[in-house]
Parts: C-alpha cells; structure tokens; sequence
C-alpha cells in the first residue's frame, strides 16, 4: 500500500512501547502509518506516558514541515497587531493639548496641512502621515506619565477549579503515581489493578463534587438567593467546554472573511438603477461637492462618544476631541483631499468572530464584529 509504520521503527520509539493499558493487559493499539516520502521528514516518535486523562499514551511525532510563505505573511500580520492606547479622561486631555505645543509636532502637522495632493496614491500618503503625528502625540503623552510604584498582589494558582478539594488533589495524585509506575513495569498485574481502582474512584468522586457544586448554585438561583456574576460564570463555563483554535485555523478565518468582504453588495446593472438623475440631483451634488469647513469639523468632533472602539490605526474620539488648531487643520486637510479626489483610505477593519453554532473550525458558523477606523 506505500505506507510505513513508524512503531518500534523511529528514532524515540526503536523499542515499541506499549501505547495503551488496561486492567486486563497492555499492548501496541495506537499506531502511526505514513508514506515513504513523508517517513523520510520524520524526525522522532515518542510516546508519552501515561496520565489519569486516558487509558492510552499521546505520541508527540517531529516532521519537518514547509508552511506556505502567504500562510506565514498572515500569521506575522497579525500576531503583531499593537494594543489600543489607554485614555484617561481626567487628566490625558489637558495633557494631550500641551504636547501639542511642541514646535516638532506643530511643523509636522503644519506640513501634513500644505501638502500638495495630485494623485489619489497621495491620500493614501497624507493619510500615514496622519495616523504617525497622532501615534507620536500619545507616544510622548505614554512617556510623560508618572509610573507610582504599587504593591504586586500574590498570584494565585490557575487552573484549580472551586469544587476541586483536597481529597481530589490527593487522589490525583496517587492515580498520576500509579501512571508512572505503570508505564515503567507494564507487566505488573497487581499494580495495574491498583492503577484502575484509584481512576475509578478518582473520576467518580470528580463527578460527584462538580454535580454537587452546580446544583448548589443552581438552588441558590432559584431561591432567590444572591446571584453574582461569578456563580453565572461559573455555569457558563461548565455548560460549554472551551476548545482552542490555533494560528493556521486563524489565518484560515482572515482568507474566509478576507473573501466575504471582497464581494461587490451588487452588480453594475443594479447600481446603475441605483444612480440619481442628474438633472434632479445637480443642486445637491454641488453641496456635497463643497470644501468642508473647520467649523463644520469641530461641530462633528464634539459629537463623538468618548470609550468608543478603534481599528487598527489606533485613533480614538478622545484624541480627535483633544486635538489643537494645527492638528485640525491637518486633519481638515485630508477630509478635503478625500472629497477632491473621491478616495477615501479608511477601508480596513478589525473583524471579531463570533460563534453561533455548529463546529467552530468552520468560519462559516460565526457571526462577523466588524470595528472600523473612526474618523470617518
């Protein structure tokens, strides 16, 4: 059939270990089968030994693999995706403000305010120059803030559960014990007995305290007693166990939703219908037409709502709101540019997938959270 057991045959497992062990016997089940041209990328089979989780060992297989370099260009984009800037409204607008009075600062927004567009690649240009004056805005603002020293809070163990006691810690245990023992004299009847006795009490002791934890909560509810946010948590995550997704399934959803979004809403027939007569709409075209006005900026600038999310540019309302006189200009400026030449740059959002229903490695099953820049 050109395939090849890598059992008792790969550098880690010469020997062929026993993959799996029960009450009655232990013995080789779980194997590993791959071509001739796959066995000759495989650098080492091991397997693992034996956990409380499950009668049989996990294999750890080492191949030498080549990832697709589009794959990796996704993956690379956004793992560096830089965090949001944190705003705080009591005492950051003032300061903002102030460090705009840095003559770097006014010259470059007085630069970004007389630059000369003549083609639409240079609303794109105008734009970065933008989105960097404001980065540098709050670049010295985060440096000028004062760090008080404060104290660190103990860590605390993650992973323990709140219905897991003593008695299970002891009895995990002697069940992981047991594993160890076993995995090194797989033919030793008595201790495997001893091993399948301490799981089944084990997972059985487990089930009794979670059920009696739940049901403590759920009586608590129901009674009228006092409900936390903490309690619901916890129902919530008992009742859907959690299942990671790794970064080729993540650039799998950025080629799924990268497509949906390419999609033109409509065709040029339907847009065609869609267009005003221009007879009917000359007395509006030439309003629209018009430069905009500082004035009419600042009006809509001080209608933003502050805490408001932000795309990748990392601008936020507040920073808009706390803008001076030159930077409004510069920001006037590209406004117009963008209404002169019909281009607008701000085509690019933060997609949030949300899972709906159904397997949750099918990007098809998720409902899009699309956050866009928020200037337009």
């Amino acid at each position: 059939t050109g395939l090849t057991f890598l059992n008792g045959n790969t550098l880690g497992d010469i020997d062929g270990k026993h993959t799996c062990h029960l009450y009655n016997g232990s013995s080789v089940v779980d194997y590993v089968m791959t071509t001739d041209w796959l066995a000759s990328r495989v650098r080492t089979l091991i397997v693992n030994e034996l956990t409380h989780f499950s009668d049989h060992c996990s294999l750890a297989l080492n191949i030498d693999v080549t990832v697709p370099s589009h794959h990796l260009i996704q993956i690379k984009k956004y793992e560096k995706l830089q965090p949001t800037y944190q705003w705080n409204p009591l005492s950051d607008h003032e300061t903002f403000l102030s460090i705009q009075e840095i003559q770097e600062l006014k010259d470059d927004a007085l630069k970004i305010a007389n630059f000369n567009c003549t083609k639409k690649e240079d609303v794109d240009v105008l734009n970065n120059m933008l989105i960097s004056h404001y980065h540098k805005i709050m670049g010295n603002l985060v440096s000028s803030r004062k760090h008080t020293p404060c104290t660190r809070r103990m860590k605390t163990k993650k992973g323990r559960e709140p219905w897991f006691d003593s008695d299970l810690l002891r009895d995990r245990r002697q069940v992981n014990r047991y594993c160890r023992w076993l995995s090194k004299h797989p033919t030793n009847s008595e201790l495997r007995h001893k091993l399948f006795a301490a799981k089944k009490n084990y997972k059985k002791s487990v089930r009794t305290k979670k059920d009696a934890f739940i049901e403590e909560i759920n009586r608590s509810i129901e009674e009228g007693g006092k409900i936390s946010w903490q309690n619901l948590r916890h129902l919530q995550h008992h009742s859907k166990p959690s299942q990671p997704l790794d970064l080729h399934d993540m650039a799998n959803f950025v080629a799924f939703f990268k497509d949906l979004y390419s999609k033109k809403p409509f065709s040029d027939d339907k847009l065609q219908e869609f267009k005003v007569d221009n007879n009917a709409g000359s007395e509006l075209s030439e309003v629209l037409s018009e430069p905009i006005t500082s004035a009419e900026l600042i009006e809509c600038i001080n209608k933003l709502k502050d805490k408001k999310a932000v795309s990748e540019d990392n601008i936020r309302n507040e920073f808009l709101k706390a803008s001076s006189y030159e930077t409004i200009d510069a920001l006037l400026k590209v406004f117009n540019e963008c209404l002169k030449f019909g281009h607008y740059p701000w085509n690019t959002s933060l997609i949030t997938p949300v899972h709906k229903k159904g397997c949750i490695y099918n990007p098809n099953n998720y409902r899009a959270i699309a956050v866009g820049p928020t200037r337009p």
